[in-house]
């Protein structure tokens, strides 16, 4: 039988799922149509963006001192139709060097390949740039996707993501390696968030080739960035007490998927490693400082970007990231009325809900699963053992309290679940707190 105090009942029941429906609007998961025409949306944005470069008019080529020589190696392709084998040897300067070991060219994206083998090199590179642009707002659409935010914040955040000034600005240098890696780099966290609460082999296998497209996308500064950023998987893949789960077999084997994808590129580049020289900065003497670069958020000036105020270099490309005063506006707005839990669970996968079928009634010698009657979903934290007939997983036999049965049978938050207004977090990660306390051990209610 079940000891809850009417109190906590109604609180469960205000709780519940059919509630959080209601509420948010946006806890329903939304349909292939719905996606398609979201995704839809963003690319067409893209395109109408970057439609300056869709002329595919040979005398016409794009701003940026560096394009023509950001794009030699991609000749790589014009060379193969001509004499086949022989493109494996780039000789367009200096004698030459093997074609595959560049690491600032993106010769090998299929992109880049697909676009140069029909339309040619140069219109070839215009067309990519149009599909890294549209791109971009994709793979920010698809982490608000997976970061659980509603249909008008995803499509809003890929709509930025393409006009922003960390893109654009680029090709004020003519930068194509750079716009095409950040954007193959961009896809890699929401690939990552996809398999740490799928934990699915499609979902390694789809890591696995955006990490080989990102490699693959040439420029090499965007993937020092990438594996500098690696660590900060940590958050997903550490446990209680510091313990590594079970998601980091996933997360190794899509390493080793997008190293075997990239092959043709690092094998010979670990090879001939050894004859690459780079000069470095190690006092950072070329970025500007940390405290000023806010502010480029909101600066569209292009005097100021050709001077060095604010300890920065003149060069655009290198400083501008403007996106304008209402994203940032309500990115602090979001993060202001967040509530302190919320802020601190990095993704919502980290709580748990009991399912309307899964109610449990506690008993002295023990726990069984009840399937009759329903009850309202509960939000619980997420700590507990996960509980099936056969005991809680990883420990056979019988929950060893009554706080652990009650914590015990739950599941993850599935991508179709959404946690509500931000209050209803912090009241969820108290209710398993009333729910042990409204016990009546004595006399059922």
């Amino acid at each position: 039988m079940r000891w809850i105090s009417d109190r906590i009942g109604n609180q469960a029941k205000a709780l519940s799922a059919a509630w959080l429906l209601r509420q948010t609007g946006a806890s329903r998961r939304p349909g292939w149509l719905g996606m398609l025409l979201e995704l839809g949306l963003v690319i067409v944005w893209g395109v109408w963006f970057t439609r300056s470069y869709l002329p595919l008019d040979s005398q016409r080529i794009p701003l940026g001192r560096e394009f023509l020589s950001a794009i030699q190696t991609h000749h790589l392709w014009t060379r193969y139709a001509i004499c086949g084998w022989c493109a494996l040897w780039n000789g367009s300067a200096r004698g030459g060097v093997p074609a595959f070991v560049d690491p600032h060219g993106s010769m090998l994206h299929p992109i880049v390949a697909l676009t140069t083998v029909i339309w040619g090199v140069i219109q070839g590179a215009k067309v990519a740039l149009v599909i890294s642009f549209a791109l971009a707002g994709v793979a920010v659409w698809w982490l608000a996707k997976e970061l659980g935010l509603g249909r008008v914040p995803r499509v809003w955040s890929g709509l930025m993501a393409v006009v922003g000034g960390h893109l654009a600005f680029k090709m004020e240098l003519g930068a194509f390696g750079v716009i095409l890696a950040t954007v193959m780099s961009s896809f890699f966290f929401p690939a990552a968030l996809r398999l740490h609460r799928e934990g699915t082999w499609r979902s390694v296998v789809l890591l696995g080739v955006v990490l080989a497209s990102a490699v693959l996308a040439g420029q090499g500064y965007m993937q020092v960035g990438l594996l500098a950023a690696i660590p900060a998987l940590l958050i997903l893949l550490l446990g209680p007490n510091l313990k590594l789960r079970g998601a980091w077999k996933g997360f190794l084997a899509a390493a080793a998927i997008a190293f075997l994808l990239a092959a043709p590129f690092l094998v010979p580049l670990l090879h001939f490693l050894p004859n690459f020289a780079k000069e470095f900065d190690p006092e950072f003497t070329a970025a500007q400082p940390l405290r000023y670069l806010p502010l480029n958020l909101v600066i569209n000036d292009d005097a100021f970007y050709v001077s060095d105020s604010l300890q920065k270099l003149p060069f655009p490309h290198l400083n501008a990231l403007f996106i304008g005063w209402i994203p940032v506006i309500l990115a602090v707005i979001g993060l202001t009325m967040a509530g302190h839990e919320l802020r601190r669970v990095p993704d919502q996968h980290l709580l748990g809900v009991v399912d309307p079928d899964e109610v449990v009634e506690v008993h002295e010698m023990g726990v069984r699963d009840r399937r009759d009657p329903p009850a309202p979903a509960v939000l619980l934290p997420a700590e507990g053992p996960v509980l099936f007939e056969g005991g809680p997983v990883g420990r056979r036999g019988r929950p060893q309290s009554v706080e652990e049965a009650l914590c015990a049978v739950q599941k993850p938050l599935q991508p179709r679940d959404h946690l509500g207004p931000p209050s209803i977090v912090h009241h969820s990660l108290l209710l398993c707190r009333d729910f042990i306390g409204a016990l009546q051990p004595q006399t059922p209610v």
